[in-house]
């Protein structure tokens, strides 16, 4: 005797069968395999200059870094934080910079039991501030890459940092106003609830609070600091006591954990966590 399937029992088998597993999604990006839920899943994106990709030299400590961090690459995977440190291995002066982006992660990792880091780095190298306007060269590319990473994440921070000569001729008004522009379009286009919006962190730019002739940037911090401050859920980070690398625009590598450990400590805080206590190298700015 033939078995009937009526069309209804034949359509619940066949989805049956063809349920999708977390992690593999119709696009194909895949979670890290340590990542069982979606939510716990935390992602970053990073965007702006060189200051968001300074070469980093790390400490024997330092390598074995949490194996809960992940860098999204341009290939679109998740690579873990681990296994990049050990890929820089014999490149000269470690060439794939990471920035302030894995002392970052570490510090809100030991706010945030129980989850996992997504570093989405979309910075460019010596990029100007138009080119991250919502019509400039790297702006799509961000949004896009960003929201491929969301498909095994959720977006809960965007860090921005700019770095490069251009910034010695901008007018403070001017930028910082372009600087809010480009907060709101990125929440809009990351499906940012209005009511509320996700965190937006930047940084100052190299200061010499003890050189008033070499603190060429002080009308610049002095005006972004005004904006951030009245923009809903953004912060920025203090620069002071920050080493640059001589070119008095990128901070040094040795700069740049404590950078990230400051980026960390104001996301958490607009993120309602508490940022935990860590230990703070001193650093001392460039005097003449």
């Amino acid at each position: 005797m033939k078995m009937k399937i009526v069309p209804v029992l034949a359509s619940f088998i066949s989805t049956l069968f063809f349920i999708p597993v977390f992690g593999q999604g119709a696009s194909g990006i895949k979670a890290p395999d340590k990542v069982r839920e979606k939510e716990d899943f935390h992602l970053y994106l990073l965007i702006g200059g060189s200051n968001m990709l300074v070469k980093n030299t790390f400490t024997n400590a330092e390598r074995k870094t949490d194996s809960r961090i992940f860098l999204f690459d341009s290939g679109g995977e998740w690579v873990s934080a681990e296994d990049h440190i050990k890929s820089l291995d014999g490149k000269a002066e470690h060439e794939d910079g990471t920035g302030p982006s894995i002392s970052f992660a570490r510090t809100v990792l030991a706010a945030k039991k129980g989850k996992m880091i997504g570093l989405v780095n979309c910075a460019e190298e010596d990029s100007d501030l138009a080119d991250w306007m919502k019509d400039g060269k790297y702006y799509a590319g961000a949004v896009e890459k960003t929201r491929l990473a969301m498909k095994t994440g959720v977006i809960k921070g965007i860090l921005w940092h700019q770095a490069n000569a251009e910034m010695k001729k901008a007018a403070p008004l001017t930028y910082a106003e372009d600087i809010g522009r480009i907060a709101g379009d990125l929440r809009k286009d990351l499906n940012s609830p209005d009511f509320h919006p996700i965190p937006f962190v930047g940084g100052k730019l190299v200061a010499y609070p003890y050189d008033k002739e070499k603190d060429q940037f002080k009308e610049l911090n002095d005006t972004l600091q005004k904006t951030f401050r009245d923009t809903d859920r953004s912060g920025l980070v203090e620069s002071k006591g920050l080493k640059d690398s001589g070119d008095g625009i990128r901070f040094d590598a040795e700069s740049m954990g404590e950078l990230g450990r400051r980026y960390a400590e104001a996301m958490l805080y607009l993120e309602g966590k508490q940022p935990p206590p860590v230990e703070k190298k001193k650093l001392e700015g460039k005097k003449k």
